[in-house]
């Protein structure tokens, strides 16, 4: 059986970098994560958002610059570039993830971690169980996406940021129901590429929880 210092459960933003230092500091260190490296902030979250943000930016500079007398034929958005554009961003910070991990002596699976004991584990990767022990385990799992009752995502009339950053389509109407930083920012992406965007939030103020300023 395999044995660790410290198992690190989850390769997001709180994980990794936990990770990083922990192989700085000599220790021997194992990171288990069921889906890719870097978390919903790299692959789904903010890293996505600030790639179209910056394609948004440009479009938005394009009309207004059409406005202001300066022609631009034939401008338009081909969605397929847009997402590999994207895709690409993810994958090589990603790939710069997994060689921190090397450059540091941090070892890593891609498996599902079941914590059996205080210092015993499960792994389990293509139907297969592996038991490792750790003297210490840092739980970084992060969160999921919930649906609001009456509105189940069906990927098509309701969806999730996970799909819309996506890209399939880009709807004539689009109505984001949260004015947090992730609904803006999908607002602004969306009314960019051209749909007509209606933002909707419980709370006083969008961005709630931030200061009013902003």
């Amino acid at each position: 059986m395999n044995k660790y210092d410290v198992v690190v459960i989850g390769a997001g933003p709180g994980g990794y970098p936990c990770a990083i230092r922990l192989g700085q500091l000599k220790k021997n260190v194992l990171v288990i994560e069921s889906g890719e490296i870097g978390g919903v902030c790299l692959n789904r979250g903010c890293i996505p958002t600030k790639a179209l943000s910056f394609v948004a930016e440009i479009i938005d500079n394009v009309q207004k610059a059409q406005k202001l007398g300066l022609k631009i034929e034939n401008a338009g958005v081909d969605l397929n570039l847009l997402r590999c554009h994207t895709e690409g961003v993810v994958k090589r910070l990603r790939a710069g993830i997994e060689y921190l991990f090397k450059s540091n002596g941090v070892n890593y699976k891609k498996a599902k971690a079941r914590i059996i004991s205080e210092k015993k584990i499960e792994l389990e990767s293509n139907g297969m169980i592996e038991p490792i022990e750790a003297e210490n385990i840092v739980i970084a799992t992060g969160t999921e996406i919930i649906a609001l009752p009456g509105f189940e995502f069906d990927g098509k009339y309701i969806t999730n940021t996970d799909d819309a950053l996506k890209l399939n389509d880009v709807p004539n109407r689009l109505l984001v129901v949260g004015a947090g930083a992730c609904g803006l920012e999908l607002a602004n992406i969306y009314a960019c590429l051209g749909s007509k965007v209606k933002v909707v939030e419980i709370m006083e103020q969008i961005l709630p929880g931030m200061e009013t300023e902003l």
